[in-house]
């Protein structure tokens, strides 16, 4: 016997507002800060061949790992 056909009809597409958009847009801070702070540590572990591939100095390469996660 076949599951019944789910109703689409009762799913709001409408946004998110109050606390569950407040807590989503915290996540989604969060996990941009965490992909930051992870590029610039692999970037301060990259050697002069790896960066030179990627068309950056060794020293615009300091400077961008050296930022703190909060700042773009």
């Amino acid at each position: 016997m076949a599951a019944p056909a789910f109703d689409h009809s009762q799913i709001s597409l409408r946004p998110l507002t109050g606390p569950r958009a407040l807590l989503g847009a915290g996540f989604a801070v969060l996990l941009r800060w965490d992909e930051r702070a992870r590029a610039r540590a692999v970037l301060a572990g990259l050697d002069d061949a790896r960066l030179s591939d990627l068309g950056v100095t060794r020293r615009a390469a300091q400077i961008e790992a050296r930022k703190p996660f909060w700042r773009a």
